[in-house]
């Protein structure tokens, strides 16, 4: 049923499938694209790992491109599971853990060790 469901809304047009392109800047979350991919691939009920590969590169520009179509030269396997990608993505794009901290709590944080 959830199938159907699926594919009914997709031919109406109902479910967004468009997901915007990745380019490693720093301005762009990489988390979102992997929200909008997750989305996009149930609505277009990609299930083959390749697929969900080939649709995730297909999303990358600029440095991102650049990077991940690197490796794919020498081996077409470099990504064999959008889980190997999307990790791969993770470490190559996004900010250190202690970056992302808010700027108001690195401030407490800083007078609590100077009392």
């Amino acid at each position: 049923m959830q199938n159907h469901t699926l594919t009914t809304l997709a031919n109406r047009g109902g479910i967004k499938t468009d997901v915007k392109e990745y380019d490693g800047s720093e301005a762009k979350s990489l988390l979102k694209c992997f929200c909008e991919m997750d989305q996009a691939k149930i609505a277009r009920q990609y299930t083959d790992e390749r697929i969900q590969v080939s649709f995730m590169m297909s999303k990358l520009t600029g440095r991102a491109y650049s990077w991940a179509y690197g490796p794919l030269l020498p081996d077409p396997n470099s990504f064999p599971t959008i889980a190997i990608l999307n990790e791969k993505l993770r470490l190559t794009f996004e900010p250190p853990q202690n970056e992302l901290e808010p700027a108001w709590n690195s401030s407490v944080s800083t007078k609590a060790k100077t009392r």
